[in-house]
C-alpha cells in the first residue's frame, strides 16, 4: 500500500505540470493565428480582442478538463498495472510461505520421529474436539491401530481409558494459542491392554487459518518406565510392611515367652480352681472361669501379635481348602447368628496347599465375624473356592502378589461396606472401626501374617452400602501328597500310668505341669535344668517313658538335653514346649528335628492329648 500511495503522489505532480504546458501551447497558438488574420486585415481589432479573450478563457477552463480526464484515465491505467503486479507479489509471496510451512511441517514430522514415537498434529473441529491431520511414528505398534484408522476416529480421545478421559479433556481445554503442555495417560490398545503415553503438546494459529487453532505434538510409549515405577513402589511398600511387621515382632517375640510362661500358670490354675468350685461353691466358680477367660483373650492376642509379625509356630501340611470351609461351616453358623444366610460354594477337584489348617480356619473365621459385625440388620455370607491363574497384569497391580497357581477363597458379605480410608489402613495393627473395647484392631493384621507366612496374600474389594469382597490366594501345590487328616478333639481327659520327667527353669510352670499330669494318673519327676536332668535319669533305676522339656533354658537348651537322654535312654519320648516366636524356634533347630512340640501357654487337655500322642494312641484309664 505505501508503494500504491507513493505512485499516486508522483502522478499528481506530473498532472498538474502536464495541464500547465497545454495551457501555454493552446494561448500561443491563439495568439499567433490571431496576430496573422489582423495583419492579413481579415479581422478588425475588437473582433481581435474579442476572439483572444475567448480563446484564453476556453484555455484556462477547457483544456485543463480535457488535460484532466486523460490524465485520471492514464492514472488509473498505471494504478491497474501496479496493483496487479502486487497482487502478484502477494500470490508468490503466499506460494512461498505454503511451501515454507510444508516444508517445516515436514522437518518437524522428521525430528519427532526421531525424539518421539509418534508425532501428530490435530486441528481444532467444529465440534469442539480437535481432529487429527496427520500421524508419524510406530502408532500401530503402540496403539495398534494404523494411523488411517485412527484418523477415522477422529481424536485422541476416543482411546484415552475412562479414568483419564477428564484429565485429558482438561489438558487439551488449557491450550490456548502459542500456550503447550504436557501430561501423561493410559489409552487403550487395540487387543485391549492399557499402555502409557507421556505427550507434549503446542496450540498455534497458522496464517491461512488465523482463527483454527492446531496443535502439533508427539507422544512417548513409557509403558515399561510406568511398570518399573509400579515394581518400585511394590518393592517400597513391601520393605515398609516388612519393617513395621518387624518392629512388631520383636516386641510381640520379646514378651512372648515371658508372657506366655504366665499365661500357662493363670489359666491353667484358672482351670483347676474353676473345677474344684464346681462342686463346693458354684458361686465363687464364676470368678474362676472369669480369670480363665480373661487369661484366654490375653493368649490370643499374643498369637495375633506374632501371627501379623510372621512369627507364630505353625505347622503346614498339604491340605484341602475346601475340608478347612467345611470344618469351618460347622461353628459359622452358630458365630454369625440366624439372621445372616451363610451359603459355600467348593470347586470340585480342588488343589492342594501347603499350609497350617488351623491357621487357615482362624482367617476363614475372622473374616466372618468381621462380615457378621459389617451385617447388624442381617444379609447374605459367602464362602467359595476356585483354583485360579495370577498373571503379570494382577501382579502389577497388587503388592503382595507373584505370578503362578494359586487356589482362591473368596468371602464375600453384603454388608455396610468400607471406605477408601478404612481400605488404606485395613490391615494395620491395632485399626480397628469398631467401638472401643470391642475390637483389638489386630484380627485382620493376624489375618495378613498368617496368609504372607504360609506364602499366600490377600485383597479387598469395598464400596460404602455395597458389601466387602475378601480373596485369599495360596499357592497351589503340584504334589500327589496325600491330605493329612485333621485329628478329632479328645474331649474326654485322657489318663496313663508312665513316667514323665519334666525339666522347666519356671518353678510355676513346672509345678502346674506336674499337677496336670498327676491328676491324670501319671509318676512325675521334675527337674529346673538340663544338669538335674542328667543326674536324675541316672540315678533312676525304673524306666522313664516321656521327656517333657523347655526349649529355651540356662545352661542347656531342651533339643540338646533331649540327644544326651536319649544316648542314655534310647526309646525315651520326646516334647518340647516353648512360649517363644517361631524365629527362636527355628534358630533352635526344634521344628527341624522331627520332635514333638507344645506351644505355651497349654491347657490340661491340651497337654494330656500331646503326652498320649507321644506315648502311644492307647490311653489308660
Amino acid at each position: 500500500m505505501a508503494g500504491v500511495t507513493k505512485a499516486v503522489e508522483g502522478i499528481t505532480v506530473w498532472r498538474l505540470i502536464w495541464t500547465g504546458l497545454l495551457g501555454a501551447i493552446a494561448v500561443t497558438e491563439v495568439v499567433v493565428a490571431a496576430m496573422s488574420e489582423l495583419l492579413l486585415g481579415r479581422v478588425t481589432v475588437e473582433y481581435l480582442t474579442i476572439g483572444l479573450v475567448a480563446a484564453f478563457v476556453t484555455s484556462l477552463v477547457v483544456l485543463p478538463l480535457l488535460s484532466h480526464f486523460v490524465i485520471q484515465v492514464r492514472t488509473s491505467r498505471d494504478i491497474l498495472l501496479r496493483s496487479r503486479e502486487l497482487i502478484l507479489a502477494e500470490e508468490k509471496y503466499r506460494e512461498v510461505a505454503e511451501q515454507a510451512l510444508r516444508a517445516s511441517e515436514e522437518r518437524y514430522r522428521r525430528v519427532s520421529s526421531v525424539i518421539s514415537d509418534i508425532a501428530f498434529s490435530c486441528r481444532a473441529a467444529d465440534s469442539g474436539e480437535y481432529a487429527i491431520d496427520w500421524l508419524t511414528g510406530a502408532t500401530e505398534r503402540i496403539t495398534g491401530y494404523s494411523p488411517d484408522e485412527l484418523k477415522a476416529k477422529g481424536c485422541w480421545g476416543s482411546i484415552v481409558v475412562e479414568d483419564d478421559r477428564a484429565r485429558f479433556d482438561e489438558h487439551v481445554a488449557g491450550l490456548a494459542p502459542g500456550s503447550s503442555g504436557s501430561c501423561e495417560l493410559q489409552v487403550r490398545h487395540k487387543d485391549g491392554s492399557v499402555r502409557w503415553l507421556a505427550s507434549w503438546v503446542e496450540c498455534v494459529l497458522l496464517p491461512d487459518a488465523p482463527h483454527t487453532p492446531r496443535l502439533y505434538g508427539g507422544l512417548v510409549d513409557i509403558t515399561e518406565r510406568k511398570r518399573a515405577e509400579g515394581e518400585r513402589v511394590r518393592l517400597q511398600h513391601q520393605l515398609a510392611q516388612a519393617q513395621k511387621m518387624e518392629s512388631v515382632g520383636r516386641l510381640a517375640g520379646g514378651v512372648a515367652h515371658d508372657f506366655n510362661n504366665l499365661l500357662t500358670v493363670i489359666n491353667g490354675y484358672a482351670g483347676f480352681l474353676s473345677k474344684e468350685l464346681a462342686v463346693r461353691d458354684p458361686a465363687l466358680r464364676e470368678y474362676a472361669l472369669e480369670i480363665g477367660k480373661a487369661g484366654d483373650r490375653a493368649a490370643s492376642l499374643t498369637r495375633q501379635l506374632l501371627a501379623f509379625s510372621r512369627k507364630q509356630v505353625i505347622a503346614p501340611r498339604a491340605i484341602n481348602l475346601n475340608g478347612v470351609v467345611t470344618d469351618a461351616e460347622r461353628m459359622l453358623q452358630r458365630l454369625i447368628g440366624d439372621d445372616i444366610e451363610l451359603v459355600t460354594r467348593l470347586a470340585p477337584h480342588l488343589g492342594l496347599v501347603m499350609a497350617d489348617p488351623d491357621q487357615i480356619q482362624q482367617v476363614i473365621i475372622n473374616l466372618a465375624v468381621n462380615a457378621r459385625d459389617a451385617m447388624p440388620d442381617g444379609g447374605h455370607l459367602e464362602i467359595s473356592t476356585a483354583d485360579v491363574e495370577v498373571d503379570t497384569a494382577m501382579v502389577a497391580i497388587h503388592t503382595d502378589a507373584t505370578a503362578g497357581h494359586y487356589v482362591l477363597v473368596t468371602v464375600t458379605d453384603t454388608g455396610v461396606g468400607m471406605t477408601a480410608a478404612v481400605l488404606r489402613n485395613l490391615f494395620e495393627p491395632f485399626f480397628t472401626t469398631k467401638e472401643r473395647g470391642k475390637g483389638t484392631g489386630l484380627g485382620l493384621a493376624m489375618v495378613y501374617g498368617i496368609l504372607r507366612q504360609s506364602n499366600g496374600w490377600i485383597d479387598v474389594q469395598s464400596d460404602v452400602g455395597r458389601g466387602s469382597t475378601f480373596h485369599i490366594y495360596l499357592p497351589r501345590i503340584d504334589s500327589a501328597a496325600a491330605v493329612d487328616e485333621v485329628k478329632p478333639a479328645v474331649t474326654d481327659p485322657l489318663r496313663g500310668k508312665e513316667t514323665v520327667l519334666i525339666v522347666e527353669d519356671q518353678q510355676a510352670v513346672r509345678g502346674l505341669a506336674r499337677k496336670m499330669l498327676q491328676e491324670r494318673g501319671y509318676h512325675v519327676l521334675e527337674a529346673s535344668d538340663g544338669r538335674e536332668a542328667l543326674s536324675i535319669v541316672r540315678r533312676h533305676s525304673g524306666e522313664i517313658d516321656l521327656l517333657l522339656t523347655d526349649v529355651v533354658m540356662p545352661g542347656m537348651d531342651g533339643r540338646t538335653l533331649s540327644e544326651q537322654l536319649r544316648e542314655l535312654r534310647p526309646n525315651l519320648k520326646v516334647i518340647l514346649m516353648s512360649g517363644h516366636s517361631e524365629d527362636v524356634i527355628t534358630e533352635r533347630g526344634v521344628l527341624a528335628s522331627g520332635l514333638m512340640y507344645i506351644q505355651k501357654p497349654f491347657t490340661p487337655d491340651g497337654l494330656a492329648v500331646k503326652v498320649r500322642e507321644a506315648l502311644g494312641d492307647g490311653a489308660i484309664g
